[in-house]
């Protein structure tokens, strides 16, 4: 792998740690809390669509990264963002 080849790679798997970490941590933290209102309901389909929508946002990107790589032969130069 060339040099530039690597620095890219490493770039893009930054970028996609950084952009996973947030709804990462917002499902954790939307789940535990969950326990402590086991008796609303409300609050606990409250926090069920907040965590699909967290889900949601990690698929995109997923299906981002997929489409990127079936379009193209090589990785990209400067990727700023997954989403």
């Amino acid at each position: 792998m060339e040099s530039t080849d690597k620095e890219n790679l490493q770039n893009l798997l930054s970028i996609i740690a950084h952009d996973i970490k947030r709804p990462m941590s917002n499902l954790t933290m939307l789940s535990k809390l969950i326990p402590s209102k086991k008796d609303d309901p409300e609050f606990i389909q409250n926090q069920l669509d907040k965590i699909m929508q967290e889900a949601q946002i990690v698929q995109e990107m997923i299906a981002n990264v997929r489409h990127y790589l079936d379009q193209n032969d090589s990785i990209p130069e400067n990727p700023k963002s997954l989403s």
